[in-house]
């Protein structure tokens, strides 16, 4: 992977199950799938779940949302 691919790679681009990578944008603006090496999947999901718990922390103390000042 590219350091740019990194840097937009999202939580939900990844697919435990399947062992994939979803790239968005990658060279050319295009979508490609990568494998998920097995060494990085319990770490991974580890993360992803401490950083949900922190989220569902912040939204219990009022934080976490944003005013998108008259959008819609």
């Amino acid at each position: 992977m590219r350091i740019m691919e990194v840097l937009r790679l999202r939580a939900k681009g990844i697919d435990f199950a399947k062992r994939e990578i979803l790239i968005r944008e990658a060279k050319g603006f295009k979508y490609r799938v990568t494998l998920l090496p097995v060494t990085l999947v319990e770490p991974l999901k580890a993360h992803v779940a401490r950083v949900q718990n922190l989220y569902e922390e912040d939204l219990k103390a009022g934080y976490g949302r944003v005013y998108a000042g008259g959008a819609g």
